[in-house]
């Protein structure tokens, strides 16, 4: 009977190991299938990832050329502005040079209707003169 309960004891022990021995498997076997899974994942975010930073890239592009076509329509204005404003200054300064001249005539039409005025005026006084002359002598 020794021999009986010594195999009964070894047959739970047996058993014992077998269920610790499942166990233990299946445990394995989620953790194999926890880090295949999380290997996947891990693969996918990185191919994602690279998709998004080739996305990123493709956006940074297109941005530096937007701003580099912004900088030169930019500067374009400015000196069109410039050139603009270059060009106004030279026909305000013909105009107020065209102005000046025309101020200066009429000033100088001016000074000689003046002087024609008052060569009139001292003619029309002399004649004056002249005439009362005539009616004080002929009286």
């Amino acid at each position: 009977m020794d021999n009986f309960a010594r195999l009964d004891r070894l047959k739970r022990e047996f058993q014992e190991h077998t269920t610790l021995f499942n166990k233990v498997s299946d445990q394995v076997q989620r953790i194999e299938h926890d880090r295949e899974c999380a290997h996947h994942d891990v693969t996918s975010f990185a191919s994602e990832l690279e998709d998004y930073t080739g996305f990123l890239n493709t956006q940074l592009r297109s941005l530096r050329e937007i701003t580099s076509t912004f900088r030169s329509e930019l500067n374009t204005q400015k000196s069109f502005s410039e050139h603009r404003v270059v060009q106004q200054e030279k026909r305000r300064t013909v105009r107020i040079t065209k102005l000046s001249k025309q101020l200066e005539e009429k000033l100088a039409d001016s000074r000689l209707a003046r002087d024609e005025l008052a060569v009139l005026d001292t003619r029309r006084r002399w004649l004056e003169e002249r005439f009362n002359r005539i009616v004080e002598a002929t009286g």
